[in-house]
């Protein structure tokens, strides 16, 4: 079975260094500083055919949070080259491949946010 509920481990692995591992799944801890990020799985959809399931597409959403715009788009390019790619394998034998399929912005709560969505395939 394909374990893509669990396709946060992928996300913080490309993009937890970024900044400084300031990375949290769905919520940031209270008193993060600036710059961090914050993602979620959004959807799955799995493929099937008569032998089963053979491929997931889940879309992960991505919000990069700054106090000034520059940083937060210089720091949201840097997420998209870290998200995008093909044929990524990992210990459980899973393909990955994540392409951008939508960005947007806003200002909230005295920060910038750049929201990017990722669909990510996977084939075991």
């Amino acid at each position: 079975m394909i374990d893509s509920l669990r396709i946060g481990k992928i996300v913080y692995s490309k993009i937890g260094s970024l900044v400084n591992n300031r990375c949290y799944p769905l919520i940031a801890e209270n008193g993060t500083t600036y710059p961090f990020i914050i993602y979620q799985r959004d959807s799955l959809d799995s493929m099937f055919c008569k032998d089963g399931v053979y491929e997931d597409e889940v879309n992960v959403s991505v919000r990069v949070v700054t106090d000034t715009y520059n940083e937060g788009i210089d720091l949201a390019q840097s997420v998209r080259e870290a998200m995008t790619f093909n044929n990524y394998t990992i210990e459980d034998g899973g393909t990955y491949t994540s392409l951008m399929v939508q960005a947007d912005e806003e200002f909230n709560n005295d920060a910038y946010i750049q929201t990017l969505i990722f669909r990510i395939t996977i084939n075991n």
